[in-house]
């Protein structure tokens, strides 16, 4: 085999393999739905058992009209999920709150809560650099400003006191939703209160943004629900299975707010759908714990996306945890065990009139859906795991075949891997190896040294490859020593894929985001 066929063969491998690590977090194209596309009705599909156009069907009912909260279109798309589930012959729990001036001024003193929480959480970081003169001193010491107030008010706040935030906040509400409806829908699936039954609830929101159809956000995830719905409302779940449709959860999660507050009922765990994307596979995004991860993880093989981003951003336990992006974020805080699913890729219509039913990718929903019957099946069926304070860290390595790794052992082996490859350095040093070689290593290791430091979560996979190369040298036969390296290479590319795809379209996003506004 000579020279250039040998390379030729590497590249074709690693075009194969780089290929293979993006379909596992993006989708190669999208099935939109066909111009001509016929909706069917509930009993057509109930004849037919089941019938991938009922869940397109749902969806286009939802998302004919942009629907924020307090529309007529709004009440439109509540009174025909209300409808659908009286046509599978389940009875609704419909919560509705009037929008007056009572609710928003308790908004006003919960808003008031928040900001001032907030602003406390500031100074206390303050504090911390300044433990040995007060707040104050400091802040006119390293600052344009006399004191932390003035700081908080022209740094944090854009020049507004907390009261004028809130008046103008009241007012703005006010002005807009005086006398309008604020409705959450919750169906009782399966509720046969069985001796020590556990209680699942399914969550998404009807509520469009205000420029959106919202077919991705949320109209997908309340089709597949419904059709999740009709397909298992039948079923003799051992759990007792609660399916909720929220509304306003575009307006700061509204609904989810007061469902909270007026809930009577214990959930074991809350399973929430929330897109950003309108294709791909579910992403995992947010939970509570790092256990009910894992037991997810177990729990089903479905085509799940977990991609390494999402371990940076929304790991609870992560650095950089972001948090207000969905109802599920109020769940968790409110001390919910809590999963959160989304469609990530292709995020660009998110918010706008582009997030239409012409746009969504078909597959996706059928994904979705199956996911979903699969979720309420094993969760009805299956006993939650009790939350535990033992963090993990999670990597999918394909689709299928996720690895939940306990941090303290993560990070032991972080550092093991740090010292072997600062070794291997010091040999290279000592054998005289070329500068680049070098440099490599020195760079990977600076950056692994910086992830274990920052994240704690992704310093493995800057030592794993330095730690390969040098097992590779202990390997006698040149051949086998070759086939080691390449085929390290190869699955090192295909993990890194992986994370570098969906970091590069989150910063697209992100930028595309703030260039609006």
């Amino acid at each position: 085999m000579n020279k250039k066929f040998k390379i030729l063969l590497i590249i074709v491998i690693t075009t194969i393999v780089s290929l293979l690590g993006y379909i596992q977090v993006k989708p190669l194209y999208m099935h939109t739905p066909a111009k001509n596309f016929e909706e069917i009705t509930i009993s057509e599909a109930d004849s037919a058992k089941q019938d991938n156009n009922m869940a397109l069907s749902f969806l286009y009912n939802i998302s004919k009209n942009k629907h924020p909260i307090g529309s007529e279109e709004n009440y439109n798309v509540r009174d025909y999920i209300i409808d659908c589930l009286n046509k599978m012959n389940l009875k609704s729990d419909v919560q509705s709150i009037e929008m007056n001036e009572a609710f928003f001024l308790k908004m006003k003193d919960e808003d008031k809560l928040k900001l001032n929480r907030t602003k406390e959480d500031y100074y206390n970081s303050i504090k911390q650099q300044a433990p040995d003169s007060d707040v104050d001193s400091f802040i006119k010491n390293n600052s344009n400003y006399d004191s932390f107030d003035d700081f908080y008010k022209y740094e944090i706040a854009g020049g507004n006191d907390i009261e004028e935030i809130l008046n103008e906040s009241f007012n703005n509400r006010m002005k807009k939703y005086n006398g309008k409806s604020l409705t959450n829908i919750l169906v009782p699936v399966s509720a046969n209160n069985i001796a020590n039954s556990q209680n699942i609830l399914f969550a998404a929101h009807y509520d469009s943004a205000e420029n959106s159809y919202g077919a991705s956000d949320d109209g997908m995830s309340v089709a597949g629900l419904l059709e999740t719905i009709r397909l298992l409302k039948n079923n003799n779940f051992k759990n007792n299975i609660y399916v909720l449709f929220t509304d306003g959860e575009e307006e700061s999660f509204w609904g989810a707010n007061e469902f909270i507050k007026n809930n009577i009922i214990r959930y074991d765990l809350i399973i929430n759908f929330d897109n950003a994307g309108s294709s791909g596979n579910l992403t995992l995004y947010h939970y509570s714990n790092d256990n009910i991860a894992k037991q997810y993880f177990k729990a089903t093989k479905r085509e799940s996306t977990y991609s390494l981003i999402n371990e940076i951003l929304y790991n609870p336990q992560s650095t950089y945890y972001q948090g207000e992006t969905s109802d599920a974020f109020l769940f968790i805080e409110n001390g919910y065990t809590t999963l959160d699913f989304a469609l990530s890729s292709n995020p660009f219509n998110y918010h706008s009139e582009n997030d239409s039913f012409s746009n969504i990718d078909i597959k996706a929903l059928e994904n979705t859906t199956s996911s979903m019957i699969e979720m309420m099946n094993y969760y009805g069926n299956n006993r939650v795991e009790e939350p535990t304070n033992s963090n993990f860290v999670n990597f999918k390595i394909f689709t299928g075949f996720e690895l939940s790794i306990p941090q303290t052992l993560y990070i032991t082996l972080a550092i093991a891997f740090i010292i072997i490859s600062t070794l291997y350095l010091v040999k290279l040093f000592k054998d005289k190896k070329k500068i680049i070689i070098k440099l490599i290593v020195i760079v990977l290791l600076l950056i692994s040294i910086a992830t274990l430091i920052l994240l704690k979560n992704l310093s493995l996979l800057f030592t794993t490859p330095l730690i390969m190369i040098y097992i590779s040298n202990f390997f006698k036969n040149n051949k086998l020593k070759k086939v080691f390296k390449t085929i390290m290479f190869e699955s090192y590319i295909f993990i890194m894929i992986q994370l570098i795809v969906p970091l590069m379209e989150y910063s697209f996003w992100a930028t595309q985001l703030w260039g609006k506004g």
